[in-house]
């Protein structure tokens, strides 16, 4: 499968777009140390590391590259609600995390989706 279609229209009902199966996008932002970083998304997710330096870090992980800075790091927050459940705000996900549930808790991995089940 190359695309997917997607409505163009408000009422969902006709109308559709094709739509590629993957944008690939880039996505930068700090941690506190680089370690523990490739350790959870190098090894426990089986990310692809890239680049780096002493001081940064590129990933591929499932065709997009995030990108990792040694820096302040930004303040989360439950700000965001999702139905009835407050989730912390900023955060990704990628529609493959399900499948990563058993062995992100087994790594003693704190998820804010598990409590509302997607892992």
């Amino acid at each position: 499968m190359k695309a997917i279609f997607m409505p163009i229209n408000q009422d969902k009902t006709s109308d559709y777009e094709e739509i590629p199966l993957l944008t690939p996008f880039h996505l930068a932002m700090n941690v506190k140390d680089l370690m523990s970083t490739r350790s959870f998304y190098g090894k426990l997710l089986g990310a692809i590391e890239g680049r780096s330096t002493s001081t940064w870090v590129d990933f591929n992980l499932f065709g997009h590259q995030l990108s990792f800075h040694l820096g302040p790091v930004v303040q989360t927050d439950n700000t965001g609600c999702v139905g009835d459940h407050m989730v912390p705000m900023p955060h990704f996900s990628f529609g493959e995390m399900a499948g990563y549930g058993k062995s992100l808790r087994s790594s003693w991995c704190c998820f804010c989706y598990s409590t509302i089940g997607t892992i």
